[in-house]
């Protein structure tokens, strides 16, 4: 009876000390936008939060971005279900959650897809992505644009597949223009987005025009929501993509 008593003693002991390591390897989110590595102004972190807060509201989809120094001896691909499933990003019932992050050190991006996307957003679809619009500006080391055009492109994708276009939402799918430089013509084209949104009464075609003029990389750590409580519980199946730059 005690060996059977120490036994299950000695289970308790190690099942919690392994899961109280667990949670102090991986830092506690702050909100939508994580930026540990220091790779965006207050002012772009504080607009990309408020963009992901319309999506988690109007789209049911909880996307998180997490930008890391470093991620140690980790693959990208476990540190990223690892850290998803961590923050329990995604709703409950529905585990539609998606997580976009960055390896500075490693020079590596992944986009982690929970358990409720992975029909709408498959493996292919995610490389694909990354190859297209988020691989390049990272190389260039416009973190800004590339964590931007992930946001955008997926966002626009889980959109469709609810019959939810991004106009109705108040947003433009301006990810789809790539990389190219605005010059003058961008510019009007936004100033042109930015007037007529307005007249509509769309705040975030605002919110966005000036996260791309003015939020690029510059070092300042944005501070997340205040009394934020934390994401809806939901799970990672592994699913998604990654990829070096």
């Amino acid at each position: 009876m005690r060996k059977i008593i120490f036994s299950v003693f000695c289970i308790h002991f190690l099942f919690f000390s392994y899961t109280s390591f667990a949670a102090e390897e991986f830092p506690k989110p702050t909100g939508f936008v994580n930026d540990f590595a220091q790779l965006f102004t207050p002012e772009y972190h504080t607009k990309l939060n408020l963009i992901l807060q319309i999506f988690r509201d109007k789209l049911g989809v909880e996307m998180v971005v997490a930008t890391m120094p470093t991620i140690g001896d980790y693959d990208i691909d476990d540190y990223a279900t690892r850290l998803y499933e961590q923050w329990h990003i995604g709703k409950k019932e529905t585990d539609e959650g998606l997580l976009i992050l960055i390896a500075k050190e490693e020079r590596k991006a992944r986009i982690e897809v929970g358990y409720g996307l992975e029909g709408i957003l498959p493996d292919g679809k995610v490389g694909a992505i990354l190859d297209e619009y988020v691989i390049p500006p990272l190389r260039d080391g416009n973190y800004a644009q590339g964590v931007a055009n992930a946001i955008m492109v997926t966002g626009e994708i889980i959109a469709q597949e609810k019959n939810i276009s991004l106009k109705e939402i108040g947003l433009e799918p301006v990810a789809q223009r790539k990389t190219k430089p605005f010059g003058i013509f961008g510019i009007l084209f936004l100033l042109f987005i930015l007037l007529f949104a307005g007249r509509r009464g769309g705040l975030l075609p605002m919110i966005l025009f000036a996260s791309m003029m003015g939020g690029s990389n510059s070092r300042g750590f944005g501070g997340g929501f205040g009394g934020f409580s934390g994401f809806g519980g939901g799970l990672s199946g592994g699913g998604g993509a990654s990829r070096g730059f």
